[in-house]
């Protein structure tokens, strides 16, 4: 999503923590600046696996390429 002020995407975060997903991960909300018209991500991105949520297997999340350093994956 995206927001005109940090006070507006801060306004949105109660609105959303009792939906699935959003309630199993209360504290997980961040909010990033961006710059309208620029391309994010060009590098690609890679899928990785982070702790699981409760009952599950794993939870998979995608990263850009450029954060994920191959050395971490072997």
């Amino acid at each position: 999503m995206e927001f005109a002020s940090r006070e507006e995407a801060e306004s949105v975060i109660p609105k959303l923590c009792d939906k699935p997903g959003f309630c199993e991960y209360p504290e997980g909300f961040a909010i990033h600046e961006t710059h309208v018209g620029l391309t994010g991500w060009e590098e690609g991105f890679v899928t990785t696996y982070g702790q699981p949520p409760k009952g599950a297997d794993g939870e998979a999340f995608d990263l850009p390429a450029w954060m994920f350093d191959k050395r971490e994956a072997d």
